[in-house]
């Protein structure tokens, strides 16, 4: 030890922070732990000669723990693990035994350097913490506040105008019992496959599984392409851009009661649908080709 180095560790060693440091590693949590003291002696050695703004893990792994000075931190967590209990070691003893003491060191979490405060002094964190009260009535406030404009508005608020009842005949359709009423678009392929197969099929025949299969109005000698078309037209639903004028105009007309609406393709109906007391408001049912009616049939209309 040259001369400069006795006079340096004099003037540490009549230093009050390292005499506390000295009355720290005394104890009995740090007597059980020799690298604990080496850590700490170092850490708060370093923070007195104000040399702690160059201190890494890798430096505490080389000067503390003998590691290379290539070691890897992320595979050798010595360093790290050896700074947390440390750090609680001391909250412990200022907790008991150093509860008087004057001055206060520790180690801020996610640093490798010591800091020595007063015991009067605030600590870095104290002043985020005196915020906590805020921040959590913070929301309440907010929530008070957001209750409050909302039942304003609710309360000012100019009146909506009820829109009007339809006029008859449209109410009484409408608003007559609790069911809700059905309106069926036209079946634009109905009208298609009766003008490629030339005859047209029957109410009985057009709510059959087989007409949906497409066999009812299949022609008697068909192309390749046309049976393509047939099979198209039997698998989709297409309606006319009359039909959905009215429907509009149905549901821009009927105001509060739109949602007793329920627009329906002519496709699917089923046979008991048309029975009595279930019989839907059709609109168009179908749409039928200019075609002459076959004896003795009842033709969809």
């Amino acid at each position: 030890m040259n001369g400069a180095e006795a006079h340096s560790f004099q003037e540490l060693g009549n230093d009050p922070r390292w005499q506390l440091v000295e009355r720290i590693v005394a104890t009995e949590p740090f007597r059980k732990s020799a690298r604990s003291c080496d850590l700490l002696r170092y850490l708060a050695e370093r923070a007195i000669l104000n040399q702690s703004h160059d201190l890494s893990e890798t430096k505490l792994g080389h000067a503390v723990f003998g590691r290379a000075l290539d070691y890897s931190p992320t595979e050798d967590s010595t360093v790290r693990v050896h700074v947390r209990q440390v750090r609680l070691k001391l909250h412990e003893y200022f907790d008991g035994d150093g509860r008087n003491e004057a001055w206060i060191v520790e180690i801020p979490k996610g640093s490798y350097f010591a800091v020595f405060r007063s015991r009067n002094a605030k600590p870095a964190g104290e002043a985020k913490t005196s915020l906590r009260p805020l921040a959590s009535t913070l929301p309440w406030i907010l929530s008070a506040v957001l209750l409050l404009t909302t039942l304003a508005a609710w309360f000012s608020r100019v009146p909506r105008p009820q829109p009007q009842v339809p006029p008859w005949p449209l109410s009484a359709l409408f608003y007559n019992g609790d069911q809700p009423v059905q309106v069926v678009v036209a079946d634009i392929n109905y009208g298609l496959l009766s003008l490629m197969s030339g005859r047209q099929a029957s109410l009985q025949e057009y709510l059959s599984p087989t007409y949906r299969s497409g066999q009812e109005l299949k022609p008697g000698h068909e192309t390749a392409s046309e049976q393509k078309v047939r099979s198209y037209l039997s698998g989709s639903v297409l309606t006319s851009y009359a039909d959905l004028v009215v429907v509009s105009s149905l549901l821009r007309m009927n105001g509060p009661g739109r949602d007793r609406l329920i627009i329906r393709p002519a496709k699917s109906l089923l046979p008991r649908d048309m029975e009595e007391g279930r019989r839907p408001f059709l609109m168009r049912r179908f749409h039928r080709p200019h075609l002459p009616p076959a004896r003795g049939e009842d033709r969809a209309t």
